[in-house]
């Protein structure tokens, strides 16, 4: 589609601004080229160049996170909650790594942590976005949850919820919380 070969272009974008920052095949390596490389007039890759010089981050979650949200833009129902884990892992799980990184926290137990509330975040923001993804005709919701509550897409699609929704919402939701009290 039109939008998929949009977000493709914006994934290349980011793939170039991550080979300026780190010219070497080694992933975790440092760079500090004699010259700085030329980093296009955008403010976020400005200030991500300027995270990688003075934080000293690693490109390995900035690529994961890419790699990830290009792999979504075939708007795919995901099958489990395996898939959302996943997806959380990979988007709001490497953010916070990303994070931890800048505040130069190299912990496992810190990595641990970030890791688990990433995936709680992704849970909660798929039920959060639901309403949204609904009206524009796309569910993110579990596919063998949606088949195990009788749940029909196309219901949703309309605007019509039924009522074992918060039955499914109830047991992603409490995946999220045992994700919160590991």
């Amino acid at each position: 589609t039109k939008e998929s070969a949009i977000g493709k272009m914006r994934m290349g974008f980011w793939r170039d601004i991550i080979k300026l920052l780190f010219p070497t095949t080694n992933i975790n390596i440092i760079p500090t080229p004699a010259t700085p490389p030329v980093i296009p007039e955008h403010p976020v890759a400005q200030a991500l160049a300027d995270s990688t010089r003075d934080m000293h981050i690693t490109r390995t979650w900035l690529t994961k996170m890419i790699d990830r949200r290009e792999k979504d833009l075939a708007d795919i129902q995901p099958k489990s909650l395996k898939d959302i884990e996943t997806y959380a892992e990979d988007t709001y799980s490497s953010l916070i790594y990303l994070m931890l990184e800048c505040l130069q926290i190299r912990d496992h137990s810190a990595d641990h942590a970030a890791s688990h509330v990433g995936r709680a975040l992704g849970i909660m923001t798929v039920l959060r976005a639901t309403p949204y993804h609904a009206s524009k005709r796309h569910l993110y919701l579990p596919l063998d949850l949606t088949t195990k509550y009788n749940i029909v897409p196309e219901d949703m699609f309309r605007g019509n919820i039924p009522p074992q929704l918060n039955e499914l919402i109830f047991e992603l939701a409490a995946e999220a919380k045992i994700h919160l009290d590991k």
